[in-house]
């Protein structure tokens, strides 16, 4: 990772995502997409993926002082390929075909997108996001000493982080939404072992997609980026809210689902909190939204 054949890789799925971006907002013929599933790459994103991961959980906190103060640059380059992968995988996954054709790997991806889902339910995370990117900014601007380098890339990777956590929620969505469809083993992870229906509700409670901003107005994160909103657009569920919605609606009623998952009193009452969200204006949205994905 971060070799000269490493970096030439990354700069090709940047190229790749680009594109499929393109595709996606011209309506126009998703041929990158294609492409990945026609030569069987899903499961070598999936892999590439699940590899950085590791390395950033196991080999980047033995070495992050020293990459901090001599590679900043090209250990951002490192983070920020984790976010190209999941955002190619999120966009392939929009169809079931090519998902399907990650095969056993999504057993492993969904372990990965539940670790990312039990990052999004820290408390005032999306607070604390903000309050370290505005302190890294300013210690970008006058770094002197290591302990600026070190914390200017360590909000770095918080904010990479959250953008690749908030992609999670829509692989969830997707798996969620194509249970009969996908082996076995995958919705047993994510259901059986993982629980990740209990990790919702926490998820809508702590409601990491909101925030207010130093001057006091109020943010939603959607399409990697955070928006203000003002007026009745306060009330519209932004995206990742939207795909926790759809991600609880199939989890707990599609009949794939229900037939496997085990109901007890704790998980019951757990599920219940979620009744505090459901207003008439989020139903009406949440019905749309569950349309426009079928």
């Amino acid at each position: 990772i971060g070799n000269s054949q490493w970096m030439d890789q990354h700069h090709v799925l940047e190229k790749l995502n680009v594109q499929a971006q393109m595709c996606i907002v011209n309506n126009s013929d998703e041929f990158v997409l294609e492409a990945l599933n026609d030569f069987e790459k899903i499961p070598v994103l999936v892999n590439e993926l699940l590899v950085l991961d590791a390395w950033k959980q196991k080999v980047l906190p033995e070495i992050f002082d020293e990459l901090a103060e001599k590679n900043n640059v090209k250990t951002y380059f490192v983070l920020y390929n984790e976010a190209l992968l999941i955002g190619l995988l999120e966009k392939a996954f929009f169809h079931v075909h090519i998902m399907k054709g990650a095969g056993e790997c999504l057993i492993d991806l969904a372990d990965y997108c539940y670790r990312r889902l039990m990052f999004l339910c820290q408390p005032d995370l999306s607070q604390k996001i903000a309050d370290s990117v505005n302190e890294g900014r300013q210690i970008d601007i006058k770094a002197t000493s290591s302990i600026d380098h070190s914390k200017a890339l360590f909000n770095q990777r918080l904010e990479v982080d959250f953008g690749v956590a908030m992609s999670a929620i829509s692989l969830v969505r997707s798996m969620s939404e194509s249970a009969d469809e996908l082996p076995l083993g995958v919705m047993s992870r994510l259901m059986d072992e993982n629980d990740v229906l209990m990790s919702l509700v926490p998820l809508l409670e702590s409601a990491p997609w909101k925030r207010r901003n130093k001057d006091g107005k109020f943010e939603k994160f959607s399409d990697g980026r955070w928006h203000v909103v003002e007026g009745d657009d306060v009330l519209r569920l932004s995206k990742p809210e939207a795909q926790v919605w759809l991600c609880l609606y199939h989890l707990m009623l599609s009949p794939a689902c229900q037939q496997r998952y085990d109901w007890d009193d704790f998980k019951k009452n757990n599920a219940l909190r979620a009744r505090k969200f459901m207003t008439e204006v989020l139903m009406d949205q949440v019905a749309s939204g569950r349309m426009s994905s079928n």
